[in-house]
C-alpha cells in the first residue's frame, strides 16, 4: 500500500478558474469616490484656512490698533499736550515702538482735517462723512489693502484731544465736541505668530487630503498589475493542484510493498517529485527526481520528467532502460537552459527475480539497508552523470537484490542538506542511523522519525530547498537466489 503526505500543499477550495478579472462596478465608483473625497478635503483645508487666518489676523490687528490708540490718548492726556508737534510727537514715539508693524498714523478733527501725521497716504482711505456716520452710530470702520509690503489693516477710531489742542480743532472748523479720530495702518506680518496652529491644522489636513489623492490614484493605476498578479497566483495554485495529483494515489497498490512518501515544496510548486506505480504484473516501479532550482520553472522541467518517466517503455529491459535515459539527458540538453538540469535515480522491482534495477543520474545515492545482514547500509551509486549537461553522457543499469524486511530510502537534497543554527547539515549517516534503530518498523513510522529527526535538527532555521522522502519496505517472500547486490558501499554526492 503506498501511502502520500501531502499536508504541506494546501488546498484551495472554490478557486477561480481561468480567464480575465473584470473590474468590478464597486471598484470604479470606490475609485471615482476615493478621487473626489481627496479633491474635496484638499479644497476645503485650503479654504477654510484663508477663511479662519484672514479672520484671526483681523482679530488681532484690531485689537493691537485698539491698544496703541489708548497709549497714544493717554500719553497726549498725561502731557497735556497743546500743540500739533507735541502730538506730533507722541505720534512718532508709537510708530518707533511698533518696530515697523505700523504704516502710518493720521490724526484727525471732526471735518477731516488733518491735525498731525506721520506716514499718512497719499489719498483718504475714507471719506469724512464715512467716519462720521460710523463714530456716531459706534459702528467700527477699518479695511484691509495691499500696498507694495503686502496686506495691511487700517481702522478709524475716537481719539480725545487734551482741551487745549481740542480748542485749537474747533477753532479751525471742526466744530464743538470729541470727535477727534486717529486712523492707523498696520501691516498683516506683525500678526503671522497667530497662525501657527491654523497652518498646523491646515498641514495636516491637507497631508491627508494628499495622501489619499496619490493613494487612490496609485491604486487605480496598479490595479491591472494587481490583476495580473492574481491571475498568475491563481494559475501557481493550478500548477500546484497538477503537482499534487502527479503524487501517487493512496489507494495504489503495491504487491510485497509498503511505501510512505512526503514531499514538501520551498514554495507554493517545487522541482521534487516522485512517484510508484506497478508495471504490468510482474514489476513494480519507484522513482525520485530533483529539477535544479525551485518555484515554478523548476516546476514546469518537473511535470515534463514525470511525463517522460510515464510514457516510455524504460522497464522493460536492462538496454531500454540505459537508451530511455540517454534519451531523456539529450532531451533537456537540447531543449532546457543550461543552468537548467535534473537529478534523477529511477528503478523497477522484477519479482521474479527479487532484484532492484535502478539507474541513478547523479542522484543523492538512496540507501539500502539489508535487516537480515545485521542492518548494513549500501548506497545505489550505479548509473551516469546529472542529466541535462552531457548530452553523450552513457548510463549504466545498477542491480540489488532485495529480501523481505529490506528497507529502501529515496530522498533528495534537501533532507540531507537541511541545515541547523551553525550551518551543520543534516546528512546521511543520521538518516541512515535512523533507519538501522528502526528498521522493523512500518513505512510510515520511520518515515515520520526521519522528518522529525530533520525538524528537530534545523530548529528554526528555514528550509533552502525542497524536501522530499520516500520509505519503501519490502514485504515479500524470498523467491530466488540471485546475487545480492550490485550496489557501492561507498558514499556518493547529491548533484541537485
Amino acid at each position: 500500500m503506498v501511502r502520500t503526505n501531502s499536508k504541506h500543499i494546501s488546498e484551495r477550495q472554490g478557486m477561480t478558474k481561468g480567464g480575465p478579472f473584470v473590474l468590478p462596478p464597486w471598484f470604479k465608483l470606490a475609485i471615482v469616490t476615493g478621487l473626489a473625497l481627496a479633491v474635496v478635503l484638499l479644497a476645503s483645508s485650503i479654504s477654510t484656512y484663508r477663511t479662519v487666518s484672514r479672520g484671526l489676523i483681523v482679530d488681532h490687528l484690531r485689537s493691537d490698533l485698539h491698544t496703541q490708540a489708548v497709549m497714544m490718548e493717554e500719553q497726549a492726556q498725561r502731557d497735556s499736550v497743546q500743540t500739533r508737534s507735541e502730538l506730533l510727537a507722541i505720534l512718532q514715539q508709537a510708530l518707533k515702538k511698533s518696530n515697523g508693524r505700523i504704516v502710518w498714523i493720521l490724526v484727525q478733527n471732526r471735518g477731516g482735517e488733518a491735525l498731525s501725521a506721520i506716514g499718512s497716504p497719499a489719498t483718504p482711505i475714507f471719506s469724512a462723512q464715512d467716519i462720521r456716520s460710523h463714530i456716531q452710530s459706534r459702528q467700527p470702520i477699518f479695511k484691509t489693502v495691499g500696498s507694495a509690503t503686502g496686506p495691511m489693516l487700517i481702522e478709524v477710531l475716537p481719539f480725545m484731544l487734551p482741551a487745549g489742542l481740542l480748542r485749537q480743532s474747533e477753532t479751525s472748523g471742526g466744530g464743538p465736541g470729541p470727535v477727534t479720530t486717529v486712523e492707523i495702518a498696520e501691516s498683516w506680518g506683525g500678526a503671522d505668530g497667530v497662525l501657527w496652529s491654523v497652518r498646523r491644522q491646515l498641514i495636516i489636513n491637507s497631508s491627508a487630503g494628499l495622501v489619499l489623492l496619490l493613494s487612490v490614484i496609485t491604486i487605480a493605476r496598479r490595479f491591472r498589475s494587481y490583476l495580473a498578479g492574481r491571475k498568475l497566483e491563481q494559475e501557481i495554485e493550478v500548477a500546484r493542484t497538477v503537482q499534487r495529483d502527479l503524487l501517487p494515489s493512496s489507494q495504489c497498490d503495491l504487491d510485497d510493498f509498503e511505501v510512505s512518501g512526503d514531499y514538501a515544496p520551498l514554495a507554493q510548486v517545487g522541482g521534487d517529485f516522485y512517484d510508484t506505480f506497478a508495471v504490468g504484473g510482474n514489476r513494480a516501479a519507484f522513482v525520485l527526481g530533483d529539477v535544479s532550482g525551485n518555484g515554478l520553472p523548476a516546476a514546469l522541467l518537473m511535470g515534463v520528467l514525470h511525463g517522460a518517466v510515464r510514457s516510455s517503455g524504460w522497464t522493460t529491459s536492462p538496454l531500454d532502460h540505459q537508451a530511455a535515459t540517454s534519451e531523456m539527458n539529450r532531451l533537456l540538453c537540447e531543449r532546457s537552459a543550461t543552468s537548467r538540469f535534473a537529478t534523477m535515480f529511477w528503478s523497477y522491482f522484477d519479482y521474479r527475480s527479487q532484484h532492484l534495477k535502478y539507474i541513478n543520474a547523479g542522484h543523492c545515492p538512496p540507501l539500502l539497508v539489508k535487516t537480515a545482514k545485521r542492518n548494513t547500509v549500501l548506497h545505489l551509486c550505479s548509473g551516469g552523470p546529472v542529466l541535462g549537461f552531457l548530452a553523450d553522457a552513457e548510463f549504466q543499469q545498477g542491480s540489488a537484490r532485495l529480501d523481505a524486511g529490506d528497507v529502501l530510502i529515496l530522498y533528495s537534497d534537501g533532507i540531507v542538506e537541511a541545515t541547523n543554527a551553525v550551518d551543520e547539515e543534516f546528512g546521511e549517516d543520521r538518516v541512515a542511523a535512523i533507519v538501522r534503530a528502526h528498521s522493523v518498523d512500518t513505512a510510515e513510522n520511520i518515515r515520520n522519525r526521519i522528518l522529525a529527526a530533520v525538524d528537530a535538527f534545523t530548529g528554526a532555521m528555514a528550509p533552502q530547498d525542497d524536501r522530499t522522502l520516500v520509505v519503501i519496505v519490502y514485504l515479500g517472500a524470498e523467491r530466488g537466489d540471485g546475487s545480492d547486490v550490485e550496489a557501492a558501499p561507498e558514499m556518493a554526492m547529491c548533484a541537485a
